[in-house]
C-alpha cells in the first residue's frame, strides 16, 4: 500500500535512458520522449564516460550533450553523467540504483531499443499497475511475434523470461535482485534452484545452458538468474512493442551480429493498443513461453542460441562457480 507521507513522485515510475557513445540512436530517443502525452515521470539521461584514450567516444559524448541541450526537455531531465568508462553492464546497474534511490520504479530504455511513445506508455502504466499492487514481476516489452494480425489488441500475459530491451522494475524486486547477487557458491545456487518451480520446468538440457549464461557478468542474465531463483516470471507483450535498431551497429555492446528473422519487421507503433485484461488462459501462455524460447530468449532446439553449446561447455556451466556482477 502507498504511504501518502510520500510525494507522489515516487510513486510514478521514472525513465532511464541509457547513452554512449552513438549520437544517432540517442537523438532518435530524445524526440520519442519530447512527444510523450500526459507523462509526469522523471526523465533521467545516463551517459557513461569515454574510454580511455579514445577520442572518437570523447567527440560522441560531448554531441550526446548538445542534442541533450537543445532539446526542450532539457531543463526538467537529470543527467548521471560518468567521468570514465565503466562499461555497459556497471554502468546501467549503478545508473538504476541511483533512480530508484528517489523512485518506487522505473522502466529503463537504452539507446538502440526504439518504442513509440504510446508504447512507452504502455509500458510505465503496466510498471505502475505492477508496483501498485505490491508485485514485484519485471515487465519487458519482447515477444516473438511481431505482428497482430486478426487480434484486434494487444495484450500482457506471463513469460519465464527476462529481455534487456526495454523493461520495467521495481524497488522491491532491485532489493531482492541485488540480495541473490551475493549469492556465488555453487552449491547454495544450485539448492535454491532447486525450489524453484519454473526452474524445474525447463529440461535438464536449458538448465545446463542457463547455468552457463548466467556465470556471465551481463546484468541482464544476472536479473534472468534473480527470475529463477526466486520462481518469478515476467510479464510480456503477446505481440512485441519495441524494435532493436542497434543490430550489425559497430559501436553496439551485445548486438553486432545480424538482425534475427523474427526482429526483422518494425513494431513502432503497431502493437501498442493494449487490452485492459491480461491472458489468463494457461494453454496460450503456454504457448507464447514455448515462442519466447525459440526465438528471443535463445533456448529452444529451433533457435540457434540454444543450439549452440556442447557437452563440455554444459559441464563446465554447471561446475564453475558463479561469477558475481560487482
Amino acid at each position: 500500500m502507498m504511504n501518502s507521507k510520500l510525494p507522489d513522485l515516487e510513486y510514478r515510475p521514472a525513465i532511464l535512458l541509457i547513452a554512449f557513445n552513438r549520437p544517432d540512436f540517442f537523438k532518435a530517443r530524445i524526440l520519442t520522449l519530447e512527444k510523450l502525452t500526459k507523462n509526469s515521470s522523471q526523465i533521467y539521461i545516463a551517459i557513461d564516460g569515454p574510454r580511455s584514450g579514445n577520442k572518437k567516444d570523447t567527440l560522441a559524448i560531448n554531441e550526446i550533450l548538445a542534442i541533450l541541450e537543445s532539446s526542450p526537455l532539457y531543463a526538467s531531465v537529470k543527467l548521471i553523467k560518468s567521468n570514465r568508462n565503466k562499461g555497459c553492464d556497471d554502468h546501467i546497474v549503478e545508473s538504476i540504483d541511483e533512480v530508484l534511490k528517489t523512485h518506487n520504479s522505473l522502466i529503463v530504455i537504452e539507446d538502440d531499443v526504439s518504442l513509440s511513445n504510446s508504447g512507452i506508455n504502455r509500458l510505465l502504466e503496466m510498471t505502475q499497475k505492477v508496483a501498485n499492487e505490491g508485485r514485484i514481476n519485471p515487465i519487458v516489452t519482447m515477444s516473438g511475434l511481431s505482428r497482430k494480425g486478426w487480434i484486434g489488441k494487444n495484450s500482457w500475459r506471463q513469460s519465464l523470461y527476462f529481455s534487456a530491451w526495454g523493461f520495467g522494475i521495481n524497488r522491491d524486486f532491485w532489493k531482492l535482485h541485488c540480495l541473490d547477487k551475493n549469492i556465488s557458491n555453487s552449491t547454495e545456487l544450485q539448492v535454491k534452484l532447486e525450489k524453484s518451480k519454473n526452474w524445474k520446468k525447463i529440461s535438464k538440457r536449458k538448465q545446463m545452458l542457463w547455468l552457463e549464461r548466467m556465470s556471465r557478468i551481463n546484468y541482464d542474465y544476472s536479473i534472468q538468474r534473480t527470475i529463477f531463483l526466486e520462481n518469478l516470471q515476467t510479464f510480456a507483450p503477446i505481440f512485441r512493442i519495441a524494435d532493436n535498431v542497434g543490430h550489425e551497429s559497430v559501436g553496439a555492446t551485445h548486438t553486432r551480429h545480424k538482425k534475427p528473422k523474427f526482429l526483422q519487421h518494425s513494431v513502432s507503433g503497431i502493437n501498442d493498443d493494449f487490452d485492459i485484461h491480461p491472458v489468463n488462459c494457461a494453454s496460450l501462455n503456454r504457448f507464447l513461453i514455448w515462442i519466447d524460447s525459440q526465438t528471443w530468449a535463445g533456448d529452444g532446439y529451433l533457435s540457434i542460441r540454444g543450439r549452440n553449446i556442447g557437452i563440455r561447455s554444459s559441464i563446465k556451466g554447471v561446475l564453475r562457480p558463479t561469477k558475481v556482477n560487482r
